[in-house]
């Protein structure tokens, strides 16, 4: 079982209302098992919604407590995304699986390789590999 970003199978559940199919990891996908999650609907965060950021680092510091989640509104919405990285997290772990492909620069998502200096990292990512899952970032077609 892998476990994918709903957006990247085209599952309109991005901020906007929109997704951002990878059609390249949709045809990887077509003889394998997966589970598509989006942690920000999972921590109850609308559709569609303001685009937040992590003010004050990255993922792995707002897991910390370093860092804050603020959405274009100037509101907080930090808990909402630690509850929903926590709830996809608690999905993983239930199931046979090591591989998450997550969509590259999304505050929840994200992932930068080394030497990536224009990559995010995002909270649900940071989570996930601080619990031991292999974290592989992917785009959207067109990028």
């Amino acid at each position: 079982m892998i476990v994918v970003s709903a957006c990247l199978i085209g599952i309109p559940c991005r901020y906007n209302g929109g997704h951002c199919r990878s059609s390249a990891l949709v045809q990887h996908l077509r003889q394998t098992p997966f589970l598509a999650l989006c942690p920000e609907v999972l921590g109850g965060l609308p559709i569609p919604r303001p685009p937040a950021e992590i003010v004050g680092g990255n993922g792995f510091d707002v897991l910390a407590g370093r860092a804050r989640l603020i959405n274009h509104q100037e509101q907080d919405v930090t808990d909402q995304f630690l509850q929903g990285a926590q709830r996809g997290l608690d999905l993983v772990r239930s199931l046979a699986t090591s591989v998450c492909y997550l969509k590259s620069r999304s505050p929840s998502c994200g992932w930068s390789q080394p030497g990536d200096t224009n990559g995010v990292i995002g909270v649900w990512a940071a989570l996930l590999v601080q619990a031991g899952y292999q974290v592989i970032p992917a785009e959207a077609d067109g990028r």
